[in-house]
């Protein structure tokens, strides 16, 4: 016999297994556009001083430190970050560089929302889904479940 504990545990595995399977459905569209493409559809997901950090990366490569201009060091950027994008500037071909930074940038999306919702000891999000009131998901998730205090301001 099952006690309610690994019952509750149980539950909440599998409700977190789904809310993984829903946020790459969600993501899936950003996933096909990072794999497939072109640099003229990604450059309008980038603000203008990424191209900071991508190029700085490509130079570590290239002139052996951390330069922008390929003379003077810099040390202007987020060394986390910056890692990251120095060891994709390593590992992706020069051609397929833009896509692995979008890419980068949609597993840390996803796993940021992920983390997130996953949090809710209560999975809201989820039970709502498997609520009859799946309709009504989208407003009451908005209203209540990102910010708890706007539910006063329609009540009051």
């Amino acid at each position: 016999m099952q006690n309610s504990t690994d019952s509750t545990a149980n539950m909440g595995f599998h409700l977190r297994l789904q809310l993984g399977a829903l946020i790459a459905l969600l993501l899936s569209p950003y996933l096909v556009l990072s794999l497939w493409g072109s640099e003229a559809q990604l450059i309008g997901f980038f603000p203008d001083d990424a191209f900071y950090y991508l190029k700085t990366a490509r130079n570590v490569f290239e002139f052996g430190f951390a330069t922008f201009d390929g003379v003077n060091p810099t040390n202007g950027f987020h060394p986390l970050y910056f890692l990251l994008v120095t060891a994709l500037a390593g590992m992706a071909p020069a051609t397929w560089f833009l896509n692995a930074v979008f890419l980068l940038h949609v597993t840390m999306m996803g796993l940021s929302i992920f983390l997130l919702l996953s949090r809710d000891k209560r999975c809201r999000l989820l039970r709502a889904l498997h609520s009859r009131q799946f309709f009504h998901f989208p407003l009451h998730f908005c209203l209540y479940g990102l910010v708890p205090e706007w539910k006063h301001l329609w009540w009051y």
